[in-house]
């Protein structure tokens, strides 16, 4: 199984205060994304996933802010690969094996976070237009940024 919600089809998705908690799949421990998504001042805590994305795997275009990210269990709390127009933006990353990983993307905006006592702090790969910008990135037991 993928994500708590599973989404597919070409439309888009809005998740505005929700709190996901505790849910426990494959990938996408809370949520599994195939359409752009847009999250804003959210929870997602003590989410699993056994695979990648303790609260998020992302396959398309997603726009995170103002949100928090703590205790997700998984290779890596948020996974996004292979797609473009990406902005994380205003979210505290908490507690988690590894806050982010991000492969194969095109334009990223990781700006004004805060990363802290991850296991692994950030992961950005193969990309292009990479902006980081006013974050605060500290305590985590491996690579930063």
């Amino acid at each position: 199984m993928e994500g708590a919600i599973y989404t597919t089809g070409s439309n888009s998705l809005i998740i505005l205060n929700i709190r996901f908690e505790s849910n426990k799949v494959k990938n996408g421990g809370t949520l599994y994304l195939t359409v752009p998504t847009r999250i804003t001042s959210s929870t997602f805590k003590n989410n699993l996933a056994s695979k990648n994305g303790g609260a998020i795997y992302s396959k398309n275009v997603l726009n995170i802010s103002k949100s928090a990210i703590s205790k997700n269990s998984a290779k890596t709390a948020i996974y996004l690969s292979k797609f473009y127009n990406i902005i994380i933006n205003k979210n505290v990353f908490k507690d988690n094996y590894q806050a982010i990983n991000v492969e194969s993307a095109k334009n990223l905006n990781f700006t004004n976070n805060n990363v802290e006592g991850n296991e692994i702090g950030t992961q950005f790969s193969d990309l292009e237009n990479l902006l980081i910008q006013n974050n605060k990135v500290y305590k985590n037991q491996h690579d930063g940024i």
